[in-house]
């Protein structure tokens, strides 16, 4: 059985850690790396190629909008990208970018 390799892109340790917490009792999830910053979340995804990305869109939100588009110029494969906001705001901006869930 293999695991899915995840990312999680968040500037508030909090949500960041909940979210850790929440996947490990699953046991199929395997946390490759966290970013702070939508420009470190991309150099981890184009470094690991991991098979989910949890973004947080409550911080910085044009910003990881930019950052997607520019996954699609460098990847053939992208990785399920899975928003996790307070509010449902962003909804239909991150299907639109292509978001698999929010």
């Amino acid at each position: 059985l293999l695991d899915y390799t995840y990312t999680i892109i968040d500037s508030d340790a909090v949500s960041n850690l909940q979210l850790h917490a929440f996947l490990d009792e699953y046991g199929d999830f395997e946390c490759i790396n966290t970013s702070t910053s939508p420009s470190d979340g991309l150099n981890d995804i184009l470094k690991f190629s991991p098979d989910i990305v949890f973004i947080n869109l409550n911080n910085d939100y044009s910003s990881i909008f930019l950052m997607v588009m520019e996954i699609h110029q460098y990847v053939n494969q992208l990785p399920i990208l899975i928003g996790i906001a307070a509010t449902k705001d962003y909804a239909y901006d991150a299907i639109k970018n292509g978001f698999f869930d929010y």
